[in-house]
């Protein structure tokens, strides 16, 4: 599958959820990314990929 850029323009995603444990048990605390999202922006990847990159983040809201 291929997505070009003039197909979409916009993705949204909530990527985790704070304090609440994952189907394989990983709790994530608020603020357990701010680190490395100060270091590199994130790339959004097709079907969790490296090698189907389809564009970076431009921005990040934390809530």
């Amino acid at each position: 599958m291929s997505v070009s850029v003039s197909e979409v323009t916009r993705i949204e995603a909530r990527v985790v959820r704070y304090d609440v444990a994952t189907s394989s048990g990983w709790v994530f605390a608020p603020g357990c990314f701010a680190e490395s999202l100060e270091r590199r922006m994130l790339r959004l990847l097709l079907s969790h990929d490296w090698d189907q990159s389809i564009g970076p983040a431009v921005e990040i809201h934390r809530h």
